[in-house]
């Protein structure tokens, strides 16, 4: 399988710019990636593909507090490589994205749970999510997870939730859906919604 060539991994660990990082150190992981097309007076010229995985380790010696990133075509003169070798490089940083998700699942899960208590299920940055459904943000009530009332709409980086009503769907194409930031450890996020609620997308 074809990953960046700056990274080399272990059994354990993978070493990145000369650092090792044990997989079980791993915290958090988000990958993003864009497609741009490109234009000159209206006409369109070339597309660029970038990609960055952003990676959050309990080590707060490494990188900026704990976080660092890994990127494909980000530079000046990315828009000036052929197309196919840019994506052979999102496709490495994909790739190794995958393995890494795989490899750092279990920890990631388990550091999440440990989050709640009696009451609370688990915590999602400024998101509570109760055991009932419930969910709280930033100390008021957001929204709560409930098939028969909501409907649950899942994108490449959100959640978005809709009252399941006819004034709900107007509200939702007039002024937008809630929605829940999940490109942080959507894996896990998304593997706990449905174990937890059997909220599946």
């Amino acid at each position: 399988m074809l990953i960046p060539e700056q990274i080399t991994l272990n059994e354990d660990s993978f070493i990145y710019k000369h650092t090792k990082i044990a997989f079980h150190s791993v915290e958090s992981l988000m990958m993003q990636a864009e497609d741009i097309q490109h234009s000159y007076n209206f006409v369109k010229t070339h597309k660029s593909l970038h990609a960055t995985l952003t990676i959050q380790v309990s080590d707060t010696a490494i990188g900026n507090r704990g976080v660092f990133q890994i990127k494909a075509n980000r530079g000046f003169f990315t828009d000036f490589k052929n197309y196919e070798v840019q994506k052979r490089l999102v496709d490495a940083l994909q790739n190794f994205y995958s393995l890494l998700s795989q490899k750092t699942f279990s920890h990631r899960l388990k550091r999440t749970l440990d989050t709640g208590d009696a009451i609370v299920a688990f915590r999602y940055g400024s998101y509570v999510f109760f055991k009932d459904g419930t969910i709280v943000k930033n100390g008021s009530f957001f929204s709560k997870i409930d098939t028969s009332s909501y409907e649950y709409f899942l994108s490449y980086a959100t959640i978005s939730i809709r009252k399941s009503t006819p004034l709900g769907k107007i509200f939702g194409e007039l002024i937008g859906d809630k929605s829940i930031d999940i490109r942080a450890n959507k894996d896990v996020v998304t593997a706990l919604l449905f174990e937890l609620y059997g909220l599946s997308f």
